[in-house]
């Protein structure tokens, strides 16, 4: 099987790979932001909801960022991947030239 790559197509899927990294945080903000708010402005007092609040962030918050991780990673990954068959492609060209 031959190798190709394309990079302005992997660039541009590494790119929307950024995106969703971004877009994950974003979202777990959010809605950090609204629990929080049921205890910030009353919706809920008691020492239950600072125990819901403070769980939702001890269960949720590391599920997301390792999540955001593995996505950087793998665009990363990938990035790097392509950085180095750009080079090689490179490389071989300028020998076929020479």
């Amino acid at each position: 099987m031959a190798l190709k790559i394309s990079y302005t197509e992997l660039t541009a899927l590494t790119g929307q790979m950024e995106k969703a990294a971004e877009n994950i945080m974003t979202v777990y903000d959010s809605m950090l932001t609204a629990v929080n708010s049921l205890v910030e402005n009353g919706y809920m007092e008691a020492e239950s909801a600072n125990s819901y609040v403070d769980n939702f962030t001890s269960l949720i918050g590391p599920s997301i960022t390792e999540l955001n991780s593995l996505v950087v990673s793998f665009y990363t990954q990938l990035n790097t991947i392509c950085d180095n068959f750009a080079d090689v492609d490179a490389q071989i060209a300028a020998k076929i030239r020479a």
